[in-house]
């Protein structure tokens, strides 16, 4: 419930924990956008994001949610050690000022890639910054 200082606990458990207690199936697409929480997703739903065909990931050029804040290069490298190659970019977020500092990605595992280039506005270069 919520606490007097307008707080709520939630419980967390690791992806691949859940899927297995819950006797989900694995997915096929997962898309993240929890706040420069990426990394530590990734890394507790390794055989969920392993056997996934598709990823969909708000993704950082900034740390704005401080220094532990997964940046675009190194997300795709950690999705790259699982198989997963970088295949467009979707919506882009700009600060006040103008500056880019957040952009969404689509990445797929080697099986599912070779059918994404064929895709309107299929992409591997990084967004231009407007």
């Amino acid at each position: 419930g919520l606490s007097s200082s307008g707080t709520v606990d939630v419980p967390l458990w690791p992806l691949d924990e859940f899927i297995r207690l819950n006797a989900l199936p694995q997915p096929s697409l997962i898309k993240m956008d929890c706040q420069g929480y990426e990394a530590c997703i990734i890394r507790g739903g390794f055989e969920a994001v392993r056997n996934a065909d598709l990823l969909f990931l708000e993704t950082w050029l900034k740390r704005g949610y401080g220094p532990a804040t997964p940046l675009l290069p190194e997300i795709t490298a950690m999705v790259a050690d699982l198989g997963f190659q970088l295949v467009g970019y979707g919506e882009h977020f700009y600060n006040g000022k103008r500056e880019l500092y957040s952009v969404d990605a689509f990445y797929a595992s080697a099986k599912v890639a070779p059918l994404c280039q064929d895709a309107p506005g299929y992409e591997t270069r990084p967004p231009a910054v407007k």
